[in-house]
């Protein structure tokens, strides 16, 4: 990830205009928010890995809803008593 930002940093300064500089609020705003994106990534990764450790090895669709995957562990956890 520190190497696709690195990257992404190097051709953006090597493209902006010496006459019209990226502005410096924006290039910050930029920054936190591939940094937010690196990080919701990486919590995304761990939750799938809490996920698969705890016994359900299956993705949910990408339209399922937190509420759905809440009732379908009740009701795997009712089963279980």
């Amino acid at each position: 990830m520190t190497n696709t930002f690195l990257q992404l940093l190097s051709v953006q300064l090597q493209n902006q205009s010496p006459l019209d500089p990226v502005d410096p609020n924006q290039f910050v705003t930029q920054l936190a928010q591939f940094d937010s994106l690196g990080e919701l990534t990486q919590i995304q990764s761990l939750m799938q890995t809490l996920v698969n450790d705890v016994g359900g090895t299956t993705t949910p669709p990408s339209g399922a809803s937190a509420s759905g995957a809440t009732s379908s562990n009740a009701a795997s956890a009712a089963n279980l008593k």
